[in-house]
């Protein structure tokens, strides 16, 4: 039976992310699946967005720690919004 992560590792890119509350969360942390020191400072990232209240309203501004947010257009148009902005 396989391993359960809260994170995804995006392969390509090299990175973990995750969906939470419309928007999506890059952590440049670790070097591949596997690397548990890097799957757990990314967790560690992601308890203290959840921690912050109003993440939704700053998610387009820039803050340390490696940590992209990326906004979902409420339209569904997939050129209305980037993809990806800064967090």
């Amino acid at each position: 039976m396989g391993r359960k992560y809260e994170l995804t590792w995006d392969k390509s890119k090299k990175r973990w992310k995750k969906y939470y509350r419309g928007v999506q969360y890059y952590f440049r942390s670790g070097t591949n699946k596997t690397d548990t020191e890097g799957y757990q400072l990314a967790l560690g990232r992601l308890e203290e967005e959840k921690g912050r209240p109003g993440r939704s309203q700053t998610a387009g501004k820039a803050a340390s720690g490696g940590i992209r947010a990326g906004h979902k257009s409420s339209a569904g148009s997939r050129h209305s919004v980037p993809s990806s902005r800064r967090v």
